[in-house]
Order: structure tokens, then C-alpha cells, then sequence
């Protein structure tokens, strides 16, 4: 492999970490700011006035896993559509690992990052 395709299999990989880490994070502050609300007795169902930051942290992760499903998609389908030759010809068929890399994470934090989002919109009343 030459090294240009080292640094770019190396970025990916570094990137796919901090999606996957800025999940985590996110995950751990909603669990910690639920226990809280709990042990306040804050579970009325009024909407709070100001926006909670679970649905700050829950849009931003939700964008970042879009963006990280819709790179690896269009990486694959450009290794498909050109026949091997781009997006990095040195590495053949390992384009599509490099592809799933990038989609996969960015799936599981586009679904965090939805899971949060709703949590963090608070629980709501049907009327019914």
C-alpha cells in the first residue's frame, strides 16, 4: 500500500472513534440528566420552557451519523460504479470495508442521536 492510502484508511478509522465516542458520551449524559430529573421529582409533563440539552446533543449526533451513513454509501457505490478504480485504487476490494467503516457507525449514531432527540422532547400527553 502506498502511503497516501495509509493516511486515508487511518483517518477513516480515526473518524468512525469519534462518532462512536461522541455516541457514548452523549448516551451517558442523557442516562446521568434522567437520574437527576428523577431524583428531583421533575417528571411533570409540562414542556420546559428552554430547549433541553439532550435534544441539542441528540440533533447534533443525529446529523453527524447522516452525514457518516451517507460518505460510506457514496464510497461504496463509487467503488462499484467506477469498477475498482476510485475512490482509492490501491486498495481493490478493501474499499468496501473501508465503505461499511464509515456507514455502520454512522447508522448507530444517527439512531442515537434519534433516541435522544426524543428523549429529550420530554414525555408527552395524549388526549384522547
Amino acid at each position: 500500500m502506498d502511503p497516501l492510502t495509509l493516511i486515508v484508511v487511518a483517518l477513516l478509522g480515526i473518524g468512525t472513534f469519534i462518532l462512536i465516542a461522541a455516541a457514548i458520551i452523549a448516551l451517558v449524559i442523557s442516562r446521568r440528566s434522567a437520574a437527576a430529573r428523577s431524583a428531583r421529582g421533575d417528571l411533570s409533563t409540562v414542556a420546559p420552557q428552554r430547549r433541553s440539552p439532550l435534544l441539542r446533543v441528540g440533533g447534533v449526533l443525529l446529523i453527524l451519523g447522516i452525514i457518516g451513513f451517507v460518505v460510506g454509501l457514496v464510497w461504496i457505490l463509487t467503488f462499484f460504479l467506477s469498477q475498482g478504480r476510485a475512490p482509492i485504487a490501491g486498495v481493490f476490494a478493501w474499499n468496501i470495508l473501508i465503505g461499511f467503516a464509515v456507514l455502520v457507525p454512522g447508522f448507530i449514531v444517527a439512531v442515537l442521536g434519534l433516541v435522544l432527540t426524543l428523549v429529550g422532547r420530554g414525555p408527552t400527553v395524549s388526549r384522547g
